[in-house]
């Protein structure tokens, strides 16, 4: 069952960014001054994420860069609340007769954040870089579904899969870097892999080690224009420094679990947004453990739990 998430807004913190505690976490929040905050202001939305490892989206491991990255790089496939696929990088897509094969058609409009154009290449690319990426990446289950990526025409790419699943088109949600920008660099500390340059709605406009990121609305996204110009990532250290930041009014956003959001109301929220994440609990049983053989035991443990309350409070079918 998928899991359900709150998205939390903070009524107007955007300006309290300068207050902090002495509790020792002051320095997770480092201001940006001068003539750089008089243009923020009033335009600026305030985030968090954990520190980084890398800013290259494919060689990621912690969700909440993740979170950050997708305003930055676009995905091939985008996913309604349904689960259904829709137009990203991609514009049009046909499965094969087997059911084996995705033929994907890209839009020739897309350019990347240095001026380049977004071609089938960086599509492959994309792909080389999630099987070399480390263990727990984010992406690194793509390759459950997929086996392999060519191309075949300047903006045409086929996707073999492993299997006829009904699910393959859902592991093309991916990002897709530069292959051009990237040239094979997979370490996630290198130089490259720390300086963003994608093709989404924003741009890094500067990096603080362990401090801070601002992102600006880039001048190169075909699409509309975003409301807010600059957004400013803060580094923390963990999900209590997030929470005690959106509280305290340091951040505009908290991501949080649909059996926390119920602390929030009537707290001076001004929107709490539910939505369906990509993420998955399992309740199983050991059967490694003798209890566990008994088959009349696992039913009664399977009827008695909650089913419909458990949906209805923290998941989704």
């Amino acid at each position: 069952m998928k899991k359900r998430k709150w998205l939390l807004l903070l009524v107007l913190c955007i300006g309290l960014c300068g207050c902090g505690k002495d509790n020792g976490q002051q320095d997770d929040f480092t201001a940006v001054g001068g003539e750089m905050e008089e243009a923020m202001d009033g335009n600026m939305l305030t985030l968090s994420m954990r520190i980084p490892e890398t800013l290259n989206p494919l060689l990621n491991r912690e969700e909440t860069v993740d979170r950050v990255l997708k305003l930055m790089y676009l995905p091939l496939l985008a996913f309604d609340e349904t689960g259904k696929a829709q137009p990203a990088l991609a514009d049009s897509w046909e499965i094969g007769a087997d059911g084996k094969t995705a033929t994907l058609q890209l839009r020739h409009d897309v350019l990347w954040q240095n001026g380049g154009k977004l071609t089938a290449e960086d599509v492959v690319y994309s792909f080389r870089t999630i099987q070399n990426a480390p263990d727990g990446s984010v992406y690194k289950n793509v390759l459950n579904y997929v086996a392999d990526c060519t191309k075949t025409g300047e903006y045409t790419v086929v996707f073999t899969f492993h299997e006829n699943f009904s699910s393959n088109l859902n592991a093309l949600g991916f990002p897709v870097i530069s292959s051009g920008y990237h040239g094979g660099d997979h370490d996630p500390k290198s130089t490259v892999n720390q300086t963003p340059v994608g093709s989404g709605i924003y741009g890094m406009y500067s990096h603080k080690q362990a401090a801070e990121l601002i992102l600006q609305a880039s001048d190169t996204y075909q699409g509309d224009a975003p409301s807010v110009r600059y957004i400013r990532v803060k580094i923390t250290s963990g999900a209590e420094t997030d929470i005690n930041a959106f509280e305290q009014g340091m951040t505009d956003v908290l991501v949080a679990e649909a059996t926390e959001a119920g602390r929030y109301v009537d707290e001076g929220i001004s929107g709490m947004y539910q939505y369906t994440s990509n993420e998955y609990d399992f309740i199983g049983f050991n059967f490694q453990k003798e209890l566990f053989q008994d088959k009349a035991l696992r039913q009664a443990v399977a009827y008695a739990l909650p089913k419909e309350n458990l949906m209805d409070r923290n998941f989704c079918i």
